[in-house]
């Protein structure tokens, strides 16, 4: 038995040791409570079999630059990596189905992200972003660069993190074009995560004009995307942007399954 580990019921209660890389046992379940906060750790590895990681569990990990999360995680508290400044870049899986508030607040160092196997740079991110109205709700002097640079890229790693994971569209930050752009790198990959789904289908024809390829349209008919609420604005749409390829994949498609599901209601 690893005496570092204070583990109850398959729940990691508290990190004892002094390594400069962990890796945590097998058969743990969830990352509990601040179990490792203020650790000077380098490295952290995680085992499949973790589906949650809990609030505050490596908060102000200051040396902590590389972390590997296991497929089959499912919620990251918040603030759970609060203030791991030395984090450069981070892989999602794709399992995740929530991230709570500022998980990943005050990573100042945290440039990449990949989520749904497309990585986001936090730079080109960051670009996207109404810093007059960020300074503005937070309450920043705009000559505080420095304090309204961190600003945004909190901001920035919280919303993509909310539109992408958590299938979060509104009072963003961000121009809607780019967070169209977003959805649409993320479709590409064919995310499962049924939160981002269901926002894609609740905002399809604000985001349509964006998604005009035939591997994406497959995709979205195969996850039952389009509705007979949203079929006839995307094929107008279609239409008008002249890909006749898709129109004519979402004609049919309304005629030989929404069409056949709408009458046979009244059979």
């Amino acid at each position: 038995m690893n005496h570092d580990f204070e583990i109850n019921n398959g729940k990691l209660v508290k990190y004892h040791g002094g390594a400069g890389k962990i890796t945590i046992p097998d058969g743990v379940e969830s990352i509990g409570y601040s179990a490792f906060e203020h650790y000077m750790m380098s490295g952290v590895t995680i085992p499949e079999g973790v589906t949650s990681i809990g609030r505050f569990a490596f908060f102000l990990c200051r040396r902590l630059y590389a972390v590997s999360l296991p497929d089959g995680l499912k919620t990251i508290a918040d603030k759970a990596f609060c203030d791991c400044a030395n984090l450069e870049e981070i892989t999602l899986p794709d399992s995740l189905t929530c991230i709570k508030e500022d998980a990943f607040e005050g990573c100042t160092g945290l440039e990449k992200i990949t989520i749904f196997g497309e990585t986001f740079s936090m730079e080109e991110i960051t670009d996207a972003y109404d810093w007059e109205e960020i300074a503005e709700d937070y309450g920043i002097d705009e000559d505080e660069i420095c304090t309204l640079n961190e600003a945004v890229h909190d901001v920035a790693v919280s919303e993509l993190i909310a539109l992408l994971i958590n299938g979060e569209s509104q009072n963003m930050y961000m121009s809607e074009s780019f967070r169209y752009e977003l959805i649409t790198r993320a479709l590409k990959h064919k995310p499962e995560n049924q939160k981002f789904l269901n926002m894609v289908k609740e905002q399809l024809p604000k985001i349509f004009e964006n998604l005009l390829e035939a591997e994406i349209i497959n995709f979205l008919i195969d996850n039952k995307i389009f509705t007979n609420q949203n079929i006839d604005a995307c094929i107008c749409i279609a239409n008008q942007s002249n890909a006749y390829e898709i129109q004519v994949m979402l004609t049919n498609y309304k005629a030989e399954s929404l069409g056949y599901q709408e009458n046979n209601l009244y059979l």
